[in-house]
């Protein structure tokens, strides 16, 4: 017997998927004749071979509404972010929108959460501890800042409530600064004992590097004119941690 493939049991989600509903791993398996197990080594997950047969789920009620909100915070800003705005552009109730988000607070802590990749960031540098700065930093800003500029309007959001008392989303905001600060300065530590980097006050060395990085992300492009060795984003990205590791190197 011939050993099972990936396109073939494509074909069979595909078989399935045209008679109009969405097939269940068993399913799938059953029209390719293969076990179960076979089928989850060939294709890792359901949501990937059904992805790669061409099925996309409908958002919920729950993405649509992040969505939404996102959109409008480039759009408004937070203190303009009206919550039945939210609800009609993502077309969803305002008992929906409600029981989901109790209020703009509970919204903006998911939105922070769930769309800044400051807030997953943690789990990257600590995956790369035993990576060099030179080699580290610039792979991951250059991961980040693409993103970064996909949501400037969210990421505005972000530093202004963190730095406003009692504001509605501060909590949230903080919450993922105090994260981000906190493991940037403790992978710069871990470099500072290693002799990669000079010695320094982590929290400043922290600042120093988020700083330009922070500042270019939230003003819009516009702002800095037609100068295209200053508009393009790689190439900024890479000269300010460039300036940094200088700065930075061991003495």
């Amino acid at each position: 017997m011939s050993e099972p493939r990936f396109d073939l049991v494509v074909d069979a989600a595909r078989s399935l998927l045209a008679e109009g509903s969405t097939p269940t791993a068993k399913a799938v398996a059953t029209q390719a004749q293969i076990s179960l197990s076979t089928y989850y080594r060939l294709v890792g997950t359901h949501a990937t071979l059904l992805h790669a047969a061409g099925h996309v789920e409908e958002p919920t009620s729950y993405d649509r509404l992040i969505q939404a909100a996102a959109g409008l915070l480039a759009e408004v800003g937070m203190s303009n972010l009206l919550m039945d705005d939210v609800a009609a552009r993502a077309g969803v109730s305002r008992g929906t929108l409600y029981r989901l988000f109790p209020g703009k607070s509970h919204l903006f802590a998911a939105l922070a959460e769930s769309r800044s990749p400051l807030a997953s960031l943690g789990g990257i540098l600590k995956s790369m501890q035993d990576v060099a700065p030179a080699e580290a930093l610039p792979v991951l800003v250059q991961g980040v800042i693409p993103r970064l500029l996909e949501n400037r309007g969210l990421l505005r959001a972000v530093l202004a409530e963190a730095s406003v008392e009692n504001a509605a989303g501060g909590d949230a905001a903080r919450a993922v600064m105090q994260r981000l600060y906190g493991d940037l300065g403790d992978y710069m530590s871990v470099q500072m004992d290693a002799g990669r980097l000079r010695r320094a006050d982590p929290l400043i060395a922290v600042q120093s590097f988020l700083g330009p990085l922070l500042m270019y992300s939230v003003i819009r492009p516009d702002f800095w004119g037609e100068d295209a060795s200053v508009t393009d984003p790689s190439a900024v990205v890479a000269e300010f941690v460039s300036i940094w590791l200088r700065g930075m190197a061991p003495e």
